[in-house]
């Protein structure tokens, strides 16, 4: 696996990890690779939604203040990656010896297989990974991940990314190769618990018609379509939930299921903002 030096967020930025406790895996918003070199651009957040929160604060003018009235960064649009996705993954690993740090390369592994299995069905750029050569501590393992910018086309796509490269920790994704069949894949996701809430058999729905989900729609229209704490809730699992606070996409995304026979959940009543948070929550143990 080839090294890239990245400059990581000073001030204690690695140690946003609310959910968790000991091993962990948090992703943070990087600069594109040039000349061996990434830095990273938002602090580092366990919760995928609170990743896409972050990430919409690239399009935002807000005054700086969060939602809750306290200091937030509003990062540079000029800076954000547009060629390429760019996304460090970091591991607080501890103490270990050598054979763990193997077996976290070959989780890393399954979940490039994982995101190549799509990117090939859509001709799209297969990711790649390098491990980091980072100025933190020496207990944290960080893995950046170049990919495709499509998997920035909106909330949704960007949660479903980060959830496959959380869903490498499954051994049984060792068997995908170049040329698995989708069924194959699908039969597998099948197999992990509680992953059937997220609806893997509509991912494909998402992907291959991500043109026609959000249309002409900018990019900062689609992660910026309403305040902080939607979009936090707002990822793949609400959208094939049918409950995306999206209204355009919740409507078009229900269409194309039904054309594939795929049945779409009824549109549920009105929730809290709490109980939406409480779900992702549940939700967003899958992967650890």
């Amino acid at each position: 696996m080839k090294t890239v030096k990245l400059t990581t967020m000073p001030d204690g930025g690695l140690l946003n990890q609310p959910y968790t406790s000991g091993k962990s895996i948090s992703f943070s918003t990087c600069s594109e690779i040039r000349d061996g070199a990434a830095e990273m651009l938002t602090g580092l957040y366990y919760c995928r939604e609170e990743v896409i929160n972050n990430f919409a604060k690239f399009f935002s003018k807000r005054d700086g203040l969060d939602t809750d009235g306290s200091k937030t960064p509003l990062y540079n649009y000029e800076d954000m990656p547009k060629k390429k996705t760019s996304v460090a993954v970091h591991i607080n690993i501890g103490n270990k010896d050598a054979a763990y740090i193997k077996s976290l390369d070959n989780e890393i592994k399954r979940s490039i297989k994982l995101l190549n299995h799509y990117e090939r069905r859509n001709k799209w750029f297969l990711s790649e990974v390098y491990k980091a050569d980072h100025d933190s501590r020496k207990s944290d393992l960080i893995y950046l991940f170049k990919s495709s910018k499509w998997w920035m086309t909106s909330t949704h796509t960007l949660s479903l990314y980060l959830l496959l490269i959380r869903l490498g920790e499954y051994e049984l994704f060792d068997v995908i190769k170049k040329f698995t069949a989708n069924p194959e894949v699908l039969s597998l996701f099948n197999k992990v618990r509680d992953l059937h809430d997220n609806h893997p058999e509509r991912w494909n729905v998402l992907l291959d018609n991500r043109k026609k989900i959000y249309g002409e729609r900018m990019q900062k229209e689609i992660f910026t379509f309403a305040d902080a704490f939607t979009v936090k809730v707002d990822g793949i699992w609400t959208l094939c939930e049918n409950r995306s606070c999206d209204k355009i996409t919740k409507e078009k995304f229900a269409e194309l299921c039904k054309e594939a026979g795929l049945e779409i959940p009824k549109d549920p009543k009105p929730s809290t903002r709490l109980q939406e948070v409480e779900r992702e929550q549940e939700v967003e143990r899958i992967g650890r």
